[in-house]
């Protein structure tokens, strides 16, 4: 489980990554044991500002991959990590504890100078970690030949990223919207590394394909449900 506590005596256990609360809310992980009778472990995670933890997933091992958002200039991060520091306002972070709960084997920012939160994870059988959420930020990072590389000027596009699993690179990063608001909410990984994500979108040109189920705008807000090849180069398909 992960979500957010203004809480400084939430309940942690002996040996977590961190016991302590930091201040504001801090974003926390916990894991029960299968009777729901003890915990595994729980520890908070954040900085001096407001972190939040968004959404969870796990791999074969029982290593824990988190995203959420976060103010914290000082939320804890890794060296070697993708992007080590904070890019101003809100950044989307993307986190993995090991097993015991006890280290991060890495921690990420992930974001531009206004808004990023990362709303949804997923992971591979390679370690791989899916993330996607929403952004304010034209300067949010891209990654070259990804499907879209643009700031759609919505106010808020969808974007959709995946970082291998040492969490050193980005394997795609890519924009997901038109030219008002669209939001990625659910993300899910086949075999073959293809993401799969749903969100809302309040744009009528949101980037829809050929022969999809709905190619037209229904009015005020419409579920999306897209499917991003492996690459995060082009859509397989994309429909209202």
């Amino acid at each position: 489980v992960t979500g957010t506590t203004a809480s400084a005596d939430f309940p942690t256990t002996p040996g977590a990554f961190d016991p302590s609360h930091n201040g504001d809310y801090d974003a926390f992980v916990v894991t029960l044991n299968a009777g729901g009778t003890a915990l595994h472990y729980a520890t908070f995670l954040g900085g001096g500002g407001g972190d939040w933890g968004r959404a969870i997933a796990v791999d074969g091992t029982g290593v824990a991959y988190v995203t959420g958002y976060t103010s914290s200039a000082d939320f804890p991060t890794m060296p070697g990590g993708f992007d080590p520091s904070h890019n101003g306002f809100v950044d989307t972070f993307v986190v993995t504890l090991n097993a015991g709960g006890t280290a991060l084997h890495y921690a990420t920012f992930l974001g531009g100078s206004d808004w990023d939160d990362g709303w949804a994870i997923a992971v591979d059988g390679a370690g791989a970690a899916y993330v996607t959420g929403t952004t304010a930020s034209a300067d949010f990072p891209t990654t070259p030949g990804a499907f879209d590389r643009s700031f759609n000027d919505g106010g808020h596009d969808a974007f959709v990223v995946t970082l291998n699993a040492s969490g050193t690179a980005l394997h795609y990063a890519t924009f997901l919207g038109g030219s008002s608001d669209d939001y990625g909410y659910g993300i899910a990984v086949d075999g073959a590394g293809a993401a799969y994500v749903t969100g809302d979108t309040y744009s009528a040109d949101f980037p829809t394909t050929p022969g999809a189920f709905d190619l037209s705008y229904n009015g005020h807000g419409d579920a999306v449900v897209v499917k991003l090849n492996a690459s995060g180069t082009a859509l397989h398909y994309a429909t209202f």
